[in-house]
């Protein structure tokens, strides 16, 4: 999705719907980190599959949070001849860096809880 002012008369809706779009898309981020780990919980603690499709994900969502502010900044055009104020200031904050640390926390929560319950299970049959 590329928004223009091309065919619309009226630029100021296309301006609300980038930060629209920029604020939804960082809650539906926001959403998995605080859905998913807490409805598959238990799954994620006790399935080594779950927990490492939990980890992948996180990954893929942060290794995308670097770049994805960077990739879609300059498609939100100018809204005027001489930018408004909402228009620069969302080009200067249209990023997901912040969320990265957040994803690779859950990442290493999931695998490595999971590798240290299997360790404690191959230590206790090796040890038995």
């Amino acid at each position: 999705f590329r928004p223009t002012t091309a065919n619309i008369p009226n630029s100021k809706g296309l301006e609300i719907l980038s930060s629209t779009m920029y604020r939804t898309s960082r809650e539906i981020f926001d959403m998995f980190r605080a859905l998913i780990p807490t409805k598959f919980e238990r799954e994620i603690a006790t399935i080594p599959r779950t927990a490492a499709i939990s980890h992948n994900d996180c990954v893929f969502f942060a290794h995308h949070c670097l770049s994805l502010g960077l990739k879609y900044k300059d498609q939100f055009e100018p809204f005027s001849e001489d930018e408004d104020i909402r228009g620069q200031v969302l080009r200067q904050t249209c990023f997901f860096v912040d969320m990265v640390p957040i994803f690779r926390e859950l990442a290493d929560n999931a695998i490595g809880n999971m590798l240290g319950k299997q360790h404690n299970r191959l230590t206790e049959i090796i040890g038995s």
